[in-house]
């Protein structure tokens, strides 16, 4: 049964929505589901490295219990997440801030981060020392990255160019990954 519901909160909106309208001041500024619109929000206006986030949605492939981490399948790549995510095969959104994506021009080897996906440059936007870098990723989706447009040029990453986006782990809040809501 479709539903109205209003809230600010962004993560909460992620979480259980299939299709959002954003309004400002009585006009639509954004239609669309999760990714598609926050990604669209962040293109559109003058952007904050703390507030453009990426939505994704993952399929629960296994868990480390060992360690209490969940593995996130994506057409991409593979997302490790801290605690519980729900049942195995289930669909799940998870919510990336832009500040926790690390780049990289090579397959990462010797590091820590173990989330990484593949992806290629959409576009680039440069704002003082930063940029924000759209990465469309393998199979689907968008992911979004802030670094420093230092780091991209020594990496040479330009628009086309093919990737890899490390997630760190302990950057994603697992209290705020949902079951992917079902089409109606």
């Amino acid at each position: 049964m479709p539903i109205v519901y209003v809230s600010h909160a962004i993560e909460e909106v992620a979480r259980l929505a299939n299709k959002i309208v954003v309004l400002d001041a009585g006009r639509v500024k954004a239609i669309g589901n999760p990714g598609e619109v926050f990604g669209a929000l962040g293109r559109d206006s003058p952007w904050s490295r703390f507030d453009r986030i990426s939505v994704l949605s993952m399929k629960v492939c296994g868990e480390n219990a060992a360690y209490g981490l969940t593995e996130l399948q994506h057409p991409a790549g593979t997302v490790w997440l801290a605690g519980p995510a729900g049942p195995l095969g289930g669909q799940v959104r998870i919510i990336v801030k832009a500040t926790d994506v690390v780049l990289a021009a090579r397959p990462p080897r010797d590091l820590s981060v173990r989330s990484s996906l593949r992806g290629q440059i959409g576009s680039i936007e440069k704002n003082g020392p930063l940029a924000a870098v759209e990465i469309v990723l393998e199979g689907e989706g968008r992911l979004y990255a802030v670094t420093t447009r230092h780091a991209l040029d020594e990496l040479g990453l330009v628009c086309g160019a093919r990737l890899f986006a490390l997630i760190k782990t302990s950057a994603l809040d697992e209290r705020q990954v949902a079951a992917k809501p079902r089409d109606p």
